[in-house]
C-alpha cells in the first residue's frame, strides 16, 4: 500500500515526445504569485491552535517537523489533514506543505494556513513527480539544505516569498513564510528539528499524536504506533486486507531492538512492515543514516520501511491508534475509472508508446517501480547479510518484490513482455552505472526515453537472461555468496574424489 494517494498530472490529448526536463517543466501548470490572490479567510480555515500544552520532561524543548506532500488531493481531505496537524497538543512544530506540482486552489489553501500560523511553511515546484520527491524537499529544507533570499517579485500580502540561490536539483519554485514569522528577515533559514513525521494529505491524524510519542522516543531511531482505517462510501471494495495493524508482536509498551523484531518474524515466520505514515522518526537518525525515499518511484513506502527497519538499532512500539488512515478511491493507489489516473510528467514517453492507454502506462508504470526498487535493496542488503535471523526478511522482501513486478505482464494477453524486459534490463545498466547510493538526487526514469530506443538485436539473448535470473530465479541474487560458497565446497569434494579415484587406479594398475 502506497503511503501517499496523491493524484497525478491530468494527461493530454495529443501529448509529444518531452526530451529534456525544462521542456517537460513547460508543459506543467506553473502558479505564479501573481495568480494566487484570493485570500482565504480564517473562518473558512477553522484551524485555531490549541491553548493546550503537553508538559513532560522527556518531550521538553523538542521541535517536531511534520511534512505533508500535495498535488491534488480533494480540498476536504486536504485540509482535515492539515488541520489535524495544526490542532496537535504538542505545538513546538514546524508544518511543512510540499505542493508536488502547482494546482492553484491548493496553493491558496496553503498559504491561507501560512498566514494564519508562522508554524507553517510552504514549498512549491511546478512538475508533478511523486510523493518521493516531495518527502525529500521536507527533509532538506529541514536541513537547512537551502541557502533562501526574499525574492525581488515577493508582493503577495502577508507572505514572503523566497527563492532557492544555491543548489535547487528539484527545482523548486519558490518557498513562503508569513510576515508575521520572520519580521524584517532577508533570509529564511528553518529551526533546528529533533524528530520528523510524514503525514499523507488525505489522512488525518489525531490530537495527541506528537506528545505520545514524544514521550515514548527517548532512545528509540524512531516510534511505531497503530492506527485506524477510514473507508470511504465509495471505496468499501478495495481490498484493504493487507492493511493490518502490523506491530501486533509487540504486546506491550516496549523497546524493541532489531534482533528481536528479526528473531520474532523468522518464528512466527511474518515480518511486519511499517508504512510511513505510522513512523515517528528520530531527524539526527534519519540525517545520520541518509536515509531518504527513492525519487520517481510509486509504492516508495515499501523500501523506505526495509531501510528504515534495517539501519535502526532499535525501536518504541506504541500499540495505540494516532491515526485515520482514508482508503479511498481516486488516489495513486486506487482508481476505478481511466478518468481517474493521472500521470506524472516525465512518464509522458511511456505514454505515448502505449498509444495513450493511459492504465497500460500506469501499470507499466508501478511494475517498473517494484523493480527498481527490488535493485536498490539488493545492493543496499548486502551490508546487513551477516546479521542473525536476517535470511527471512530478504526472502520475504523479494518475494514481495518478485510478485508485484511481474503483476503486470498478466493483465493483458497483448503485452509486448520482451519490450518491458527490455526496460528493466536498460534501468539495470543504467543503475549500476549512476551508482544511486552515491546520489541522493538520482531519478530512474530521467532516461526512460533513451531506455526505450534500445533494441539492439545484440541485447535480446541478454534480455532472456535478464528475465530469467532478475525475475523467476531472486534467490540466485539473494543467495549469491551462500551459492558461490556451496559451488566451491563442491569442486572441493570433487577434486578431493577425483584424486581417491586416481589412487584407486594407480593401485590397480599397479
Amino acid at each position: 500500500m502506497a503511503a501517499t494517494k496523491d493524484k497525478e498530472e491530468v494527461k493530454p490529448k495529443s501529448p509529444k515526445t518531452t526530451r529534456t526536463r525544462k521542456a517537460q517543466t513547460e508543459k506543467v501548470e506553473k502558479v505564479e504569485s501573481k495568480v494566487i490572490l484570493k485570500k482565504t479567510t480564517q473562518k473558512e480555515l477553522k484551524a485555531p491552535r490549541t491553548n493546550k500544552k503537553v508538559n513532560s520532561k522527556k518531550s521538553a524543548f523538542k521541535k517536531v517537523g511534520i511534512v505533508i506532500p500535495v498535488y491534488n488531493t480533494p480540498l476536504a481531505y486536504y485540509r482535515e489533514a492539515v488541520e489535524s496537524a495544526l490542532r496537535q497538543d504538542y505545538e513546538d512544530l514546524e508544518i511543512v506543505l510540499v505542493h508536488d506540482g502547482g494546482v492553484s486552489s491548493h496553493i491558496e489553501v496553503s498559504l491561507g494556513y501560512a498566514r494564519l500560523d508562522p508554524r507553517v511553511t510552504v514549498i512549491v515546484k511546478p512538475l508533478n513527480e511523486g510523493a518521493a520527491i516531495a518527502r525529500n524537499i521536507g527533509i532538506d529544507y529541514l536541513s537547512n539544505a537551502y541557502t533562501l533570499q526574499e525574492s525581488k517579485d515577493s508582493n503577495l500580502e502577508d507572505v514572503v516569498s523566497f527563492d532557492i540561490k544555491n543548489k535547487n536539483p528539484y527545482e523548486i519554485d519558490k518557498i513562503y513564510k508569513s510576515k508575521q514569522s520572520i519580521g524584517r528577515a532577508k533570509t529564511l533559514k528553518p529551526l533546528e528539528i529533533d524528530y520528523i513525521y510524514f503525514l499523507d494529505s488525505d489522512d488525518k491524524i489525531h490530537r495527541n499524536l506528537v506528545s505520545r510519542c514524544l514521550e515514548c522516543a527517548s532512545g528509540a531511531d524512531f516510534v511505531w504506533f497503530y492506527f485506524e482505517k477510514n473507508i470511504d462510501k465509495n471505496a468499501q471494495s478495495i481490498p484493504h486486507e493487507h492493511v493490518v495493524e502490523n506491530i501486533k508482536f509487540a504486546k506491550d509498551y516496549s523497546l524493541v531492538t532489531l534482533q528481536e523484531y528479526l528473531k520474532n518474524g523468522e518464528r512466527t515466520k511474518n515480518i511486519a512492515l511499517v508504512f510511513v505514515w505510522q513512523v515517528f522518526i528520530d531527524f539526527k537518525f534519519l540525517q545520520r543514516t541518509s536515509l531518504r525515499f527513492l525519487n520517481q518511484i510509486q509504492r516508495e513506502d515499501n523500501l523506505f520501511s526495509l531501510m528504515l527497519i534495517l539501519k535502526s538499532q532499535n525501536f518504541y512500539a506504541l500499540p495505540e491508534k494516532l491515526i485515520s488512515y482514508r482508503i479511498r478511491l481516486g488516489g495513486e493507489t486506487h482508481y476505478a475509472a481511466t478518468s481517474e489516473i493521472f500521470l506524472p510528467g516525465f512518464l509522458r514517453p511511456l505514454f505515448e508508446t502505449f498509444n495513450g492507454d493511459i492504465a497500460l502506462t500506469k501499470h507499466f508504470y508501478v511494475a517498473l517501480s517494484w523493480f527498481i526498487q527490488k535493485l536498490y535493496f539488493v545492493e543496499f542488503s548486502q551490508e546487513y547479510a551477516k546479521i542473525p535471523h536476517i535470511d527471512f526478511l530478504f526472502e520475504m522482501a523479494m518475494g514481495r518484490f518478485r510478485n508485484e513486478e511481474l503483476r503486470f505482464i498478466h493483465l493483458n494477453a497483448n503485452i509486448n513482455t520482451e519490450f518491458y524486459f527490455n526496460i528493466c534490463f536498460s534501468t539495470f545498466l543504467h543503475y549500476i552505472t549512476a551508482i544511486p547510493n552515491a546520489d541522493p538526487y538520482w531519478r530512474p526514469f530521467d532516461k526512460i526515453t533513451e531506455f526505450m530506443r534500445i533494441e539492439s538485436l545484440e541485447q535480446r539473448e541478454t534480455v532472456r537472461l535478464m528475465k530469467e535470473i532478475l525475475f523467476f530465479e531472486n534467490d540466485i541474487i539473494l543467495d549469491k555468496n551462500r551459492t558461490i560458497q556451496a559451488l566451491q565446497q563442491r569442486i572441493q569434494q570433487l577434486e578431493s574424489t577425483n584424486k581417491e579415484l586416481k589412487k584407486s587406479l594407480m593401485g590397480k594398475k599397479r
